[in-house]
């Protein structure tokens, strides 16, 4: 068989599975081959999550001074630091339910596309400078690492700080050719300006910035 007659059935079989299992909205269902469709869209910008976050489970807070919310300044969380898009409702956490429930583990590659989207609007376009972690959790100079970053966070409002797990998000890595962590990226103006690999101390880190 040649590669022409290969690529013919491969299409063919593509066909077959978009007839029968068309790709759907992971929000209300309806078929749509974009992902998300324009409707939910309009209604998930509303449910987006904006700064100031919560510095553990991401959740929008009131201020700056806050910090943490409510619930994970009385609560132990099994997780160091989350990163939320949008508000735990309608039609967020029914899409969720069912990601994690009903073995819908396609959504999972679109709340992915989506946080990497979130990432390129609110980091790459900041009009501040901004300090990368890339770290892992069993990465132990990482750990070294992970209180002076959040350190600097607090400490310095000019500037806008990310936290990224390699593991949960490869393809950022990539982006930034990762090849060691911890590694700490400075970026000014969408241009990479600084990018260093290893442990750093924080006078280090804070000349790099």
């Amino acid at each position: 068989m040649n590669l022409m007659n290969k690529s013919i059935i491969q299409d063919i079989k593509e066909n077959i599975i978009v007839l029968f299992w068309p790709e759907t909205c992971p929000f209300c269902q309806k078929v749509c081959k974009e992902g998300i469709c324009t409707e939910c869209r309009e209604r998930l910008e509303f449910l987006r999550i904006r700064e100031p976050r919560c510095m553990q489970c991401g959740k929008q807070i009131r201020s700056v001074e806050q910090e943490y919310c409510y619930d994970c300044m009385h609560t132990h969380h099994y997780y160091e630091q989350g990163l939320s898009l949008w508000n735990h409702k309608a039609p967020v956490n029914q899409s969720i339910y069912q990601f994690k429930y009903h073995n819908q583990r396609r959504y999972g590659e679109l709340y992915s596309q989506e946080l990497v989207k979130n990432f390129q609007k609110e980091i790459l376009n900041s009009d501040k400078p901004v300090l990368l972690d890339f770290w892992a959790p069993w990465c132990a100079p990482c750990r070294m690492v992970v209180p002076i970053i959040e350190e600097i966070a607090g400490e310095r409002p000019d500037i806008r700080v990310g936290k990224i797990n390699v593991d949960e998000q490869p393809e950022l890595a990539s982006e930034f050719s990762i090849m060691s962590i911890p590694t700490l990226v400075v970026m000014k103006n969408g241009k990479i300006v600084q990018q260093v690999s290893g442990a750093r101390p924080k006078n280090a880190i804070l000349e790099m910035l």
